[in-house]
């Protein structure tokens, strides 16, 4: 029997089958639908996929999410699938990667170390802030923005008074919607030790990637249009990041633990910056590598200090896709 790569314990794969049976309900499609498309002359099988008596493989979902109408990204994050999760990431910042290139962003290319510390500064030649006023880039690229309050130390003079009116200090950081995409499913959908969702945090980048669906899959048709064999590897960090789910030397629960660490890493090496903002988002509290709860630290408090909040995931609808000027991707194409 094919291994399932999948992170979800038990019960949660059963709850993720309940998931399943219920979009199937909800949409009106029968178990013998299923069972047709599967080549299935009984409902036996489906019934125990559905049932959550029997794993599901990639290639039998991509059928069953097809049959019911599910977006195929949308039940690989609900599934756990880590291999095909990684290679969503994957794709989705190689799409970003281009964008850059295509709209000559400044800091990139032997500037690529500025860029991960700052994201995007310059579009096009123009300050990224006159760029992002225009339709073409400004359904392109994301902002994200944190707030923190300054601390003002010892007495103001009475002639700087006027300057102390604002005491807070914004933070933006920018990236193309693909790679901010990637990004925020990395940190949301991999919580390090001791992180600690805001309410309502959890389910976030699940959510996020359902809204994203159409432009994760034109990630993928056209990373194997442009670059086929770049798509069949993933990025080091994110392939290590595989292999320690793999490991069946190590608990279930340390897997998750481990995998987070090097995700969290991955997605800092695309851009710290718009990392950062990302799990101030997400995180009330930060947990730290190799502490098992919330130490207090300044670190682990930042949230509390810089003021994020969670994006609406209709932001990262790519206008173009959805237009007239483009059609969506068919769902048809779906990731190997």
């Amino acid at each position: 029997m094919p291994i399932v790569k999948t992170y979800l314990l038990e019960p949660e794969w059963r709850d993720f089958a309940r998931w399943l049976d219920a979009e199937r309900m909800q949409r009106g499609v029968s178990r013998r639908t299923i069972a047709r498309a599967l080549n299935q002359d009984t409902t036996h099988v489906v019934t125990e996929y559905l049932d959550g008596k029997r794993l599901i493989t990639p290639d039998v979902l991509r059928i069953i999410v097809g049959a019911i109408g599910i977006q195929w990204p949308v039940a690989v994050v609900r599934g756990g699938y880590y291999e095909e999760i990684f290679g969503i990431l994957s794709d989705l910042c190689w799409l970003g990667e281009r964008w850059c290139d295509e709209d000559d962003v400044y800091p990139w290319s032997r500037e690529r170390s500025s860029f991960r510390t700052l994201g995007v500064c310059r579009i096009a030649g123009a300050p990224v802030g006159e760029a992002l006023k225009t339709e073409k880039y400004g359904s392109r690229y994301h902002a994200g923005t944190y707030i923190e309050e300054v601390e003002v130390v010892g007495e103001i003079p009475p002639e700087l008074r006027h300057y102390d009116q604002d005491r807070e200090r914004k933070t933006t950081s920018i990236v193309p919607k693909p790679m901010a995409v990637a990004i925020l499913v990395a940190t949301a959908g991999f919580p390090r030790r001791g992180d600690y969702y805001k309410e309502g945090a959890e389910t976030f980048a699940a959510l996020l990637l359902e809204t994203a669906s159409p432009l994760a899959m034109y990630a993928f048709d056209q990373r194997r249009e442009f670059d086929p064999s770049g798509a069949k590897t993933l990025p080091k960090l994110l392939d290590q990041a595989k292999q320690v789910f793999d490991d069946d030397d190590l608990s279930s629960s340390f897997r998750r633990i481990v995998s987070a660490e090097y995700v969290t890493e991955w997605a800092d090496a695309v851009c710290q910056a718009y990392t950062h903002y990302g799990r101030l988002a997400v995180y009330q509290c930060w947990g730290e590598g190799g502490s098992s709860i919330s130490t207090a630290s300044v670190y682990a408090m930042l949230p509390t200090i810089r003021v994020a909040q969670i994006p609406v995931p209709s932001d990262f609808v790519w206008t173009s896709l959805v237009g007239s000027n483009r059609p969506t991707p068919s769902t048809d194409s779906q990731p190997q």
